[in-house]
């Protein structure tokens, strides 16, 4: 079960919300797979949302494969689906920018890429497009990042 707080603050002015408007409670079936220099994972569930959005199904899969040593390449796709359930009402100018409105919807898929420099250290440059989309974003979007895991100093005998 994953939860998301009603946490979202809206400028009017130029119409950009930073999340939605409602809570959202999303119970998820998530399995997969890790092989040798491999992994499959899939997941399946629903967001339910409060104050008149609609709910939406989604599902998706993720596989990735170890290259070389330090070099992971990862494939996925995501479908997330609008149940049009929900009739709020939003301002037009929250409609323009399509940011957290209702009925949102897509079919998407990227590549990533993790490159572990060292133990603890990890750059990630991925690529996102969508085959389709509705009340979505229309841009492909390149991502990177980068991932520091702290070690833990606790020993246990």
């Amino acid at each position: 079960m994953k939860s998301e707080l009603n946490t979202s603050s809206y400028d009017e002015v130029l119409g950009i919300r930073t999340g939605y408007d409602a809570f959202t409670f999303t119970p998820l079936l998530n399995f997969g797979r890790s092989f040798n220099k491999s992994y499959l994972q899939a997941f399946t569930g629903f967001n339910i949302r409060t104050n008149n959005y609609s709910s939406n199904f989604t599902i998706g899969a993720e596989g990735g494969a170890k290259l070389f040593n330090r070099i992971w390449l990862v494939a996925f796709l995501d479908f997330v689906i609008s149940l049009d359930n929900g009739d709020i009402e939003l301002p037009i100018e929250n409609q323009l920018t399509a940011l957290y409105v209702n009925n949102q919807e897509y079919t998407a898929f990227g590549l990533k890429f993790i490159g572990k420099i060292t133990p603890n250290f990890e750059l990630i440059a991925g690529f996102g497009g969508a085959f389709s989309g509705n009340n979505v974003a229309k841009q492909a979007v390149l991502n990177f990042g980068v991932y520091y895991k702290i070690r833990s100093t606790h020993s246990s005998k």
